[in-house]
């Protein structure tokens, strides 16, 4: 057994919110490219026609209901009639809330048959309001109908650790997803191997889960190997009303939007107190060095664009250890975090919100941790996945919903 040992490097010096002056701008164009380098403090905290307004925690040590106990809840998926799924990894089950948040059903259990749940990682609803499952340990979509009954499985020849669907009704995955084979096998001697750059460099992947087509959209930085290009390309990644592709980079200063078919069209900055340096993987004792700059995007119900991105450096005792580890004889890949429980409360975040156009529009101050974010419609989501194990809900609210 190989063990990779995750050292974050949070390099982020601390920003004030409360009396933020405008974004000084600067627009660029280059062969139909839009850059808009939001590069220094300004005005972009007054804007009155938005506003977010928190709603609930779902979770917590402090709950009395069991149901709502997650441990390590890895993504969040909202259907048609506003119920909301919670997908409790390592609680072997997907839990679905009514849209006040009231446990409703559990779905799934421990297991590798079908509709059963072995290492489930991402969770989304169908064009025809089916949830859908995707288990990396088992590399298999399960699909449930809304009251829990689980109706079919498919496959295809990617290994992802997120996907969404896109509004064709087609997977939108990584596209730094490991590809080949369908095995376990092959996935984990690739990683564990890691003896040559089988890593793909697109930015996105668009997967017709029928027949099995990709179609490639961008381009992620080469960092060398294999093992470097699936950990350090994480990105996050939404779906705009008009079909257009956002994707945002968990360690570098960039989000990206292309149209729908695959042309990139803009690029985004903000400003940030520190200096981006390139990540680095030491291969040889499996030591990853980045600077967190986000840890979600999500796009509203007018376009807007909003990532949660980091306020200033991590305090040593906010900070979590991680360590992976990835048995030959199956995939049982096990995530071990510390964390101090003093240390549940944070300013090291902030919610930035900017115009389809690029143009930083305001930033809000959360309160908590998060690693990682969804919108839907005008509902925003926050899940805090390895310290206090939560769902924190809030609501956007628009000029036209002012009292």
């Amino acid at each position: 057994m190989k063990y990779f040992k995750v050292s974050l490097l949070l390099i982020i010096a601390l920003s004030v919110i409360s009396h933020l002056p405008a974004i000084a701008r600067k627009t660029e164009n280059d062969q139909n490219v839009k850059t808009v380098l939001n590069d220094t403090f300004s005005d972009c905290s007054t804007l009155p026609e938005l506003k977010l307004e928190y709603v609930r925690k779902m979770g917590g040590e402090d709950t009395y209901n069991d149901n709502l106990i997650f441990h390590h809840p890895k993504d969040i998926t909202v259907d048609r009639q506003g119920n909301i799924y919670i997908l409790d990894t390592d609680n072997f089950r997907i839990q679905k809330l009514s849209p006040d948040g009231d446990f409703l059903l559990r779905m799934g259990k421990k297991g590798r048959k079908k509709g059963q749940l072995h290492y489930p990682v991402a969770i989304d609803i169908d064009p025809e309001n089916k949830l859908t499952v995707y288990d990396m340990g088992t590399n298999r979509f399960d699909l449930y109908d809304t009251a829990g009954k689980y109706e079919r499985s498919y496959h295809i020849k990617i290994i992802p650790d997120v996907f969404k669907y896109n509004s064709d009704g087609y997977l939108l995955i990584p596209g730094n997803s490991y590809s080949g084979d369908p095995t376990v096998k092959i996935m984990k001697e690739a990683i564990l191997d890691d003896n040559e750059n089988k890593a793909d460099l697109s930015l996105l992947k668009i997967v017709d889960p029928g027949s099995g087509s990709v179609r490639n959209i961008g381009r992620i930085p080469d960092y060398g190997t294999l093992t470097a290009n699936l950990m350090l390309n994480r990105i996050f990644f939404a779906q705009d009303k008009t079909g257009n592709y956002v994707a945002g980079f968990h360690a570098l200063n960039r989000i990206e939007k292309y149209d729908p078919s695959g042309r990139l069209i803009l690029k985004i900055e903000r400003p940030l107190n520190f200096a981006v340096k390139r990540p680095v993987y030491d291969s040889k004792n499996h030591i990853l060095s980045m600077s967190r700059v986000m840890e979600g995007l999500g796009i509203d119900s007018e376009n807007r664009i909003w990532s949660v991105t980091y306020n200033r450096k991590l305090k040593s005792k906010e900070d979590i250890s991680i360590s992976i580890s990835v048995n030959r004889e199956g995939l049982t890949t096990k995530f071990q975090t510390e964390v101090d429980d003093d240390y549940l409360k944070t300013d090291a975040f902030i919610l930035e919100v900017f115009s389809e156009e690029g143009e930083l529009l305001k930033r809000f101050p959360i309160d908590h941790f998060a690693d990682d974010m969804k919108i839907f419609g005008d509902r925003l989501f926050i899940i805090d996945r390895y310290r206090e194990m939560v769902i924190h809900e809030y609501r956007i609210i628009s000029s036209g919903e002012l009292k």
